[in-house]
């Protein structure tokens, strides 16, 4: 399993290459599909923080910005972390 976020493109691929340091090791006990969910809820929590609220990018000025996440999903639970 791994992040496409520095690669571009290749997301629908059969097979892709990804940069070492954003590949996880799926355990044995889980399967293909259940690891495929796992970026699910932070990718969905990045894209509403970030590009729909505009928030500004961790690091990338003084933290501190308040927000109220009105919900108990998966995804708020990711936009909380």
């Amino acid at each position: 399993m791994g992040a496409f976020i520095e690669t571009g493109t290749g997301a629908f691929a059969e097979y892709a290459r990804v940069p070492a340091k954003r590949a996880i090791p799926i355990p044995d006990w889980m399967s293909m599909n259940e690891a495929a969910t796992i970026p699910l809820a932070g990718l969905t929590a990045c894209s509403g923080l970030y590009q729909l609220l505009k928030l500004p990018e961790p690091g990338s000025s003084p933290s501190g910005t308040p927000i109220l996440v009105w919900a108990g999903s998966s995804i708020a639970l990711s936009a909380v972390k």
